[in-house]
């Protein structure tokens, strides 16, 4: 059971970095880690650390809650909030050096859409 659940859990780590147009090996500069670990954690064969699954959020623009669902209307949910900013991946002639901000940027958007999902009093 909890073999199959690193492998849905990867699958959707998976899922949201090609969303956003990232390489492997963008996503590892972006954490500080080896790039390997970001394919580990893609196919489930190595634990995500908490820490981690936010931050690569954060990298992918979603709430962290999105690799943690239960069934698609969660998931639909966890990416609503990124579905235009994961366009920026996309846009051409973006450099290595910018991904930091583009990264800093999802961080604000997504946390102003919590906030004004709250302020709505939406507290699902």
């Amino acid at each position: 059971m909890v073999l199959k659940w690193y492998s849905e859990l990867g699958r959707r780590l998976k899922q949201a970095r090609e969303r956003t147009g990232l390489t492997q090996a963008q996503v590892a500069r972006l954490l500080g880690m080896p790039r390997e670990m970001v394919s580990y954690y893609e196919t489930g064969a190595r634990k995500v650390e908490v820490e981690t699954l936010v931050r690569l959020a954060d990298v992918y623009g979603v709430d962290p809650r999105y690799f943690l669902a239960k069934g698609p209307e969660e998931l639909e949910s966890g990416t609503e909030a990124s579905s235009s900013v994961a366009m920026a991946f996309r846009a051409r002639g973006i450099l290595e050096e910018d991904l930091p901000f583009i990264v800093e940027g999802q961080r604000l958007l997504r946390n102003l859409h919590e906030l004004d999902r709250l302020l709505q009093g939406d507290r699902s």
